[in-house]
């Protein structure tokens, strides 16, 4: 016999599972030719257990293996005598027995062995666990077959009504009449008085019956089933419970718990809830709308949307409640006195039934009871009104405290406090639940006054934002509060410090003949700035903070008044007096002129000079070039003529280097000596630049002795500007036009230092056109302002082409002889310290490996070879090498002794690569070094914006994966592309205005393009709002999403986004599909759209299972959509930026650098946050 004898003895009503056992005993009896059988027989539905032990009778008698049944109750089966031998089959019902002591179980095995007929056992499951438990082993050897039944599920009655459909002679459509068929069974089944075979046989006489009434001849159609009540769609009834209860807290929690339960298949009591709150016809009107939710036809957890509300009270006298459906409201919990016998009765009642899985109900209890909560899963409805924000206070002055009021509705509530200065938003406190008002003492800061240099007030307000439980409900904020910065925040005048034009003390003063110089020493107060300086001295105004007077007439005590006004108008005033001795005056003799013998010495050497010179050309390929700082002319009690010579220093640049001779201004001895020593090589000196103060150049005197004013330093008689005399001195050496005065201040007191730096190198660049440039350096001269210039020189010539510093000098003054000495070596300086402010600023290394070329040091150049390798990673973007550069970097560190340069500024490279996020330190060359959000915050600091998104782009996927956060396979590059097309399909709706989205047979599948032909009966285009993602369209970059609103409104913006209804824990796949020819094609529930690629089903999302199968750890999935976004618009923004794809399209918004810097600086701390959360749920490492 085949095995549709199977199909038909049953009826179709097999699960695949039975069915197979049932085949299974038939081929067992078949092949071993024996009637003497033992076939144990359990379940919980009787009805099941009845019919299906009636058709095993029928299979063994179709089989012809019995012929004379009989039925016994255990107890009858036990006496064996009373067996009858016509009898070949016996069924033994134990379905009432109370249990089977040992006795009985040995007598029952005993007579199973004797009986030497088909016996069939029929029994409960739990009497069934009972006999397993007791007898362990021993019960799977008394039986020859084990058959556990569970009751009879929806899809057992719907393949039997099928299987009795096809076998009733009635036609119909199976595409059309199968699924209202379907729906029909599904929907009044549970409902129906008929069960099991006889609902099925009464289905199919009712369709019968309603084909001869229509006159449909034996032809049924949907429109044959009768009229019946239908359940609602899922998705319907959800999206109105969400829009009912949208002001309520915990609506959104209980449809992700009802979602999670039915994908886990749990029991139906898992479904029963506990809600805390004081409105009753808020639970009762919710409970309707949650019984049409368990009913709809995605969720069929009940079979019924009535709802009945019972005091607890009255439960007790209730009866029949396993043959009643729907769902029941229980109230007065709270009002029990658990003292009294019939109050705790009443309780332990609701505590079985809400535990009974079995009936077809499900329980929602309004209480505050711990006892009734910690049975079920229990909720708080509390309406989601932000708490309101009050300060104490309209006006207020800065370091004032100021008193933050907040007063919420529900202690439950938990809050967050920001502070709005001129456009800053910063949060200040935050608040657990548990109160229902508190207060926050803030101080207005003193830095406030520094965002305001030119203000006196301004504005500042308070926002306080509500959460529960962490679901953000929404903000309140105040009114615009006046902060004042008080009157008494003005600048200050430190200090009046006065000497004579030379420094000298104020003695010996000569009136009308000497100057005083003024340096006045002020301080701005909390921000504001200087506008001006204004001295009032004998009748007289200066300006500025240093300035030289006018020769003043007399001497003795000088009153002056010094007057400052701030960059807030506000000014300060300071009065005082200085002493100042006149010299005594004496007859001076009128005498005639007279040059000094000893600066004959001068013009001697000079003129030598000049015949050494005279008849060098210059080199047609390089120029000699001098850069020096003009310096003022002696005092009297200074002059003289002394000698200059060099030391070995010299040497290394020029073999000979004995040039020697007399001079008497300090900035004469490097020319001459440098015209001397180029001159052994038949070079010469082409051009000088001379950096000039406005003294320098302006200011004049003769040049005399100290003692005898008749005697004089110079060619002629007469006054001379320090640039002036020092022209005449080199004039014999070089011609006068050639140098070249490049000033500093064109007007006293006013310093250019950007000018005169731009006027030399402009001039040095130009030279460097058609020649090479040898440049030397005189640094000991000069002023502050112009020492500033030569440094700047120092540091810049090295990045321009075709300049050779050949040698920097100073002079060192020992009476009566000026020493010259080269200090290029230590000039280096300026390289270290220019390529570790490049290093530490910008992390890179360039200037560093110039440094080390003048070094020998090799623990030194091993430092530099680490820097220079996450330089290296950086210039090219290799940023897959950050970590490990990091690490080979701290090793370096940690392993050499540094020395010199490097050994002062260790602590300043390890400190350079500690980074901040949110008040947290990371320190990326300890323990943090592969930490993603370290190492962006790192690129952020130093503006590597390009170098974060490469990171951002490339180790996201790989931080999330090696935290077991999300699961897949790497791919062929290491890059992980699941998490690509999550992200760049699935994750948003197309961007494509041109696509649309098709369904075929209600399958949702990808967009096509409008354009493209399609050719399937059965496919139809899915509307706009057809939801295919977790996020609805997506615009690039942000959707236009304002960055500056602050982290928690920006990430409610990007939340505002989400598909309503959408279930997290699934997407669609994104496959590649192969090309078939035209038009489209449907193969194994998958569409292919002319080869290019398809959307399978809905799939699990790829992540760590425990933030999906537990209902605490689902809040973090919302987390990382919202990371996920970002990522998507940092990952679109680098890849439109890199490969200039959308530059030229208007309909994308162009991002600042500062909203770039702050999307990247979101993501960061959303990246920490999520990582600190959820890495230790799912086994991964969080610093």
């Amino acid at each position: 016999m085949e095995n549709n004898m199977v199909d038909s003895v049953f009826k179709g009503m097999l699960n695949p599972e039975v069915h197979e056992q049932v085949v299974e005993l038939e081929n067992l009896l078949r092949n071993s030719g024996t009637n003497q059988m033992s076939l144990y027989i359990e379940s919980d539905d009787l009805l099941k257990l009845e019919e299906f032990s009636k058709n095993i009778i029928e299979l063994l008698k179709g089989m012809n293996l019995i012929s004379y049944p009989a039925r016994r109750p255990l107890s009858l089966f036990l006496k064996q005598y009373l067996m009858t031998k016509t009898i070949n089959c016996v069924v033994i019902d134990a379905i009432e027995e109370d249990g089977i002591n040992k006795d009985k179980w040995e007598l029952l095995k005993q007579n199973l062995k004797d009986s030497h007929i088909f016996t069939i056992f029929l029994t409960t499951k739990e009497h069934g666990d009972e006999l397993r438990k007791q007898y362990s082993n021993d019960f799977f050897n008394t039986f020859d077959f084990v058959i556990r039944l569970k009751p009879y599920s929806i899809s057992e009655i719907i393949s039997g009504a099928e299987y009795a459909l096809e076998n009733s002679g009635l036609t119909y459509d199976k595409n059309t009449f199968l699924p209202a068929y379907e729906e029909w069974i599904r929907t009044v089944y549970h409902r129906a008085d008929l069960q099991g075979e006889a609902f099925v046989e009464g289905i199919i006489k009712r369709l019968i019956r309603q084909s001869m009434k229509l006159n449909q001849d034996g032809n049924v159609t949907p429109e044959s089933i009768p009229v019946y009540w239908k359940r609602e769609l899922s998705e319907d009834v959800q999206k109105d419970i969400e829009d009912k209860y949208s002001k309520y807290t915990s609506i959104k929690t209980i449809l992700n718990l009802v979602q999670t339960n039915k994908e886990h298949d749990v029991l139906r009591n898992t479904y029963n809830l506990c809600i805390e709150t004081n409105n009753d016809s808020l639970v009762k009107d919710f409970a309707r709308d949650y019984a049409r939710l368990l009913n709809s036809q995605n969720y069929d957890v009940i079979y019924s949307t009535f709802v009945e509300e019972v005091d607890v009270r009255k439960l007790i006298e209730m009866e029949n409640l396993q043959n009643q459906h729907g769902l029941i409201v229980v109230k007065e919990l709270d009002d029990l006195d658990l003292e009294d016998a019939t109050s705790k009765a009443a309780l332990d009642c609701l505590l079985e039934n809400i535990s009974n899985s079995k009936n077809d109900l499900v329980w929602i209890v309004n209480t505050k009871m711990d006892c009734i909560k910690d049975k079920l899963e229990s909720f708080k409805f509390i309406e989601k009104t932000p708490s309101k924000i009050n300060v104490d206070k309209q006006e207020c002055d800065i370091n004032e405290i100021i008193t933050i009021l907040g007063k919420s509705q529900s202690n439950e509530f938990s809050h967050e406090i920001y502070v709005d200065w001129n456009g800053k938003e910063e949060k200040i406190a935050s608040f657990d639940s548990g109160k229902n008002s508190f207060e926050y003492a803030y101080t207005i800061p003193l830095s406030f006054a520094n965002d305001l240099p030119n203000q006196t007030e301004g504005k500042v307000s308070f926002r306080l934002d509500t959460y529960y439980n962490g679901e953000f409900i929404g903000s309140d904020t105040t009114s615009n509060i006046r902060v004042i910065i008080p009157e008494t925040y003005k600048s200050v005048i430190e200090l009046v410090e006065v000497v004579k034009e030379d420094g000298s003390k104020l003695d010996e003063f000569k009136p009308n003949e000497d100057r005083l110089k003024f340096k006045i020493h002020v301080n701005g107060s909390c921000g504001a700035t200087i506008k001006s300086i204004q001295t009032s001295l004998e009748g007289k105004t200066y300006f500025g903070e240093e300035f030289i007077t006018d020769p003043l007439e007399h001497g003795g005590e000088l009153n002056y008044k010094v007057e400052i006004v701030d960059s807030r108008n506000r000014f300060t005033t300071k009065t005082g007096s200085i002493n100042v001795k006149e010299v005594e005056k004496q007859v001076e003799e009128k005498l005639d002129p007279i040059m000094h013998p000893d600066f004959l010495k001068v013009q001697e050497k000079e003129n030598q000079l000049h015949e050494l010179v005279k008849d060098i050309k210059s080199n047609p390929n390089e120029k000699n070039v001098l850069l020096l700082a003009m310096s003022t002319l002696p005092n009297e009690r200074q002059r003289q003529v002394l000698k200059y010579v060099v030391d070995d220093s010299i040497k290394e640049l020029f073999d000979q280097g004995n040039a020697e001779g007399s001079y008497f201004y300090q900035l004469e001895p490097v020319p001459k000596m440098l015209v001397e020593e180029l001159s052994k090589n038949n070079e010469k000196l082409d051009y000088i630049y001379a950096l000039n103060t406005f003294a320098s150049n302006n200011s004049k005197s003769f040049l005399t002795d100290g003692v005898e004013k008749n005697i004089y330093y110079s060619d002629e008689f007469k006054e001379y500007t320090a640039f002036e005399y020092f022209q005449e001195r080199c004039s014999k050496i070089i011609d006068k036009e050639d140098i070249i005065d490049i000033p500093v201040e064109k007007e006293k007191d006013v310093v250019d230092v950007s000018t005169a730096l731009y006027d030399f190198t402009t001039r040095l660049v130009q030279l460097t056109k058609n020649y090479k440039v040898n440049l030397y350096v005189d640094i000991h001269g000069g002023f502050r302002d112009t020492a500033t210039v030569l440094n700047a020189v120092l540091m810049l010539i090295n990045n321009i082409n075709n300049i050779e510093l050949k040698d920097v000098y100073s002079v060192k003054f020992s009476n009566p002889e000026g020493i010259i000495k080269s200090v290029k070596k230590t000039s280096n300086i300026y390289d270290f310290v220019g390529g570790m402010q490049e290093f530490l600023s910008f992390g890179r290394s360039n200037g560093l490996i110039r440094f080390n070329e003048t070094i020998q040091n090799g623990t030194d150049v091993m430092l530099v070879d680490a820097i220079n390798n996450i330089s290296d990673s950086i210039l090219l973007n290799r940023m897959n090498n950050f970590s490990m550069n990091l690490k080979d970097l701290s090793e370096t560190l940690k392993q050499n002794e540094l020395q010199g340069f490097y050994g002062i500024v260790k602590g300043l490279v390890s400190n350079n690569y500690k980074v901040q996020i949110k008040n947290r330190t990371y320190d990326l060359l300890g323990r943090d070094s592969d930490y993603l959000p370290a190492q962006l915050k790192w690129c952020l600091d130093k503006k590597l914006l390009q170098q974060a998104l490469v990171l951002i782009e490339s180790q996201t996927a790989v931080t999330l994966v090696n935290n077991n956060i999300i699961i897949g396979s790497e791919g062929r590059n290491h890059d992980y592309p699941f998490f690509g097309d999550w992200v760049k399909y699935s994750l948003c709706k197309s961007e494509n205005e041109d696509s649309i989205y098709v369904r075929f047979d209600k399958e949702p599948l990808l967009s096509f393009e409008k354009s493209e032909a399609i050719s399937n009966d059965t496919m139809e285009v899915c509307d706009e709002n057809y939801k295919m993602s977790y996020f609805t369209t997506y615009k690039p970059y942000f959707n236009d999403i304002d960055v500056n609103l602050g982290e928690g409104r920006v990430i409610n913006e990007i939340l505002k986004l989400k598909n309503t209804n959408w279930d997290a824990t699934k997407y669609y796949e994104q496959k590649k599909g192969v090309k078939r020819g035209l038009g489209v094609y449907y193969l194994n529930n998958d569409i292919y759209n002319l080869g290019l690629s398809y959307k399978k089903g809905l799939k699990p999302i790829p992540v760590n299972q425990e933030l999906v199968k537990k209902n605490v750890n689902r809040v973090y999935l919302k987390d990382l959509y919202v990371l996920m976004y970002i990522y998507k618009g940092l990952k679109r923004y680098r890849n439109s930026v890199a490969h200039a794809s959308e530059v030229d399209d208007q309909n994308i918004p162009n991002l600042t650098r500062s909203e770039v810097e702050k999307w990247i600086e979101l993501f960061i701390i959303r990246l920490d946050k999520f990582l600190k959360d959820v890495a230790p749920i799912c086994g991964g490492i969080f610093r």
